[in-house]
């Protein structure tokens, strides 16, 4: 099974995407992946009315499978999270007051 994260091209869509990062899925938009190599993957995460107040922390899960809602294949992917430096992962969440 090829990886999703080769999936990764966004383009714009033909309709209103709530400003989220919109995936074709098409085969021409297809980038294959370099073992080693830091990619960026945008994805969306659907808007929610939790309040989280001030000084409160929000923790994030990673995983690379959803066995109950998707077909996974039998190897587990390996994922890296960078932490500091040039190549820093980070997660950019709206603030709304």
């Amino acid at each position: 099974m090829k990886s999703c994260a080769s999936n990764r091209a966004t383009a714009d869509p033909d309709y209103d995407f709530l400003g989220m990062p919109y995936h074709r899925g098409n085969r021409d938009d297809r980038k294959p992946l370099t073992p080693g190599e830091p990619v960026q993957l945008d994805f969306d995460l659907f808007p929610t009315s939790t309040l989280i107040a001030a000084g409160h922390r929000i923790r994030v899960s990673v995983s690379g499978a959803d066995k109950v809602n998707a077909r996974t294949s039998e190897d587990t992917p390996r994922l890296v999270i960078y932490r500091g430096g040039a190549k820093s992962s980070r997660i950019d969440l709206p603030i709304v007051r």
